[in-house]
């Protein structure tokens, strides 16, 4: 299989796992504030964009941004080469990724939908981030995302089955209950307190090193977009009561469970009946990498030209500004560096 491409089995885990990750959040303010702060100020005195080193949930290790670049993008037709644009112009994948680690890959790859659609992250995009990471000397690598239809046939039409298709990788969905175990800092958190949620994660995501976030900008029915915030209900067991309250709970949700990376897929972007479409959809060609979840999705929202979303127009990403889980305010504490062809 050509690098290029055309177009979620765990181990047992106990909730122990969960009890040694340090830097976990706890709740200020009415928002769930993660411990892990930066200590950096932007403009208004408001912590800027890059998240401290630290670690999420579980194992996960939080190594920050490797320099003074906030958000990288590259732009190529070639989506692997975006990819690894991106990623250099951002400090190396080196930088989170070490020799023997354990690797969660969290791609959007929940619909049977092709790649031209936009609805999941291109394959192109999944390949290339599985490659770098066996460069870098992981452990082991897993694509892990919940699906929403059936898995095989998810997996086989958007494309992530021929993206593992002779790699190290395991391809993932944790879909049977006896794969999660309940987080207990969840049930603090305001919006899942308010509703008497209570949430679980994967055993495997909690004994990781590394998670990379690998969402697609797209367009969301219910939450305006779907970028790298809404992407980590992918990783989670009790989804369909965020419904109720789904600014709050995605917040909830980004200050608990917090990737090492992120690397957002805008060669396609799906700007109407998202999220699983079809709809109209437009080629971007670019990549977007950062460790800043609200600063990647407020620079994102330049992608949904149709409706022409701004920032402002979400409510979780204002919420998660406020909340200071990141920053929006491009114009003013996040650089932004972006990587010639």
């Amino acid at each position: 299989m050509a690098d290029s491409i055309s177009r979620r089995r765990f181990l047992s885990a106990t909730a122990a796992a969960v009890a040694t990750g340090g830097g976990l959040p706890v709740v200020l303010g009415g928002c769930s504030k993660a411990t892990t702060e930066r200590s950096d100020k932007g403009a208004g005195g408001k912590a800027a964009s890059a998240p401290g080193q630290g670690k999420s949930v579980g194992s996960i290790r939080l190594p920050g941004k490797p320099g003074g670049v906030d958000l990288a993008v590259a732009e190529n037709a070639d989506y692997g080469k975006a990819v690894e644009d991106a990623l250099n112009g951002f400090g190396g994948l080196e930088h989170f990724v070490k020799k023997g680690d354990k690797v969660i890959l969290s791609p959007n790859i929940a619909f049977a939908r092709a790649p031209e659609v936009g609805a999941c992250t291109h394959p192109d995009v999944i390949r290339k981030m599985i490659q770098l990471c066996e460069a870098a000397g992981a452990g082991s690598i897993t694509v892990m995302d919940y699906t929403l239809d059936q898995a095989k046939v998810a997996f086989d039409v958007c494309g992530a089955t021929e993206a593992v298709a002779g790699t190290s990788a395991k391809l993932v969905s944790p879909s049977q209950g006896e794969l999660y175990v309940e987080v207990p800092e969840f049930a603090a958190a305001k919006g899942h307190k308010a509703l008497g949620l209570k949430q679980k994660l994967p055993k495997a995501l909690l004994r990781a090193d590394v998670l990379i976030a690998m969402p697609v900008a797209k367009n969301h029915e219910a939450s305006v977009v779907s970028f790298s915030m809404k992407k980590a209900m992918g990783l989670i067991w009790e989804r369909k009561a965020y419904h109720r309250d789904l600014p709050q709970c995605l917040v909830d949700l980004n200050s608990i469970l917090r990737p090492s990376l992120i690397v957002m897929d805008a060669t396609r972007s799906l700007q109407t009946r998202g999220p699983k479409g079809p709809g109209e959809v437009t080629q971007p060609n670019q990549v977007v990498v950062g460790v800043d979840p609200v600063a990647l999705d407020a620079y994102c929202c330049r992608y949904l030209t149709v409706e022409g979303i701004k920032p402002q127009d979400v409510p979780h990403i204002r919420l998660g500004d406020e909340c200071g889980i990141g920053s929006m305010e491009l114009g003013t504490s996040v650089k932004i560096q972006e990587v010639a062809a």
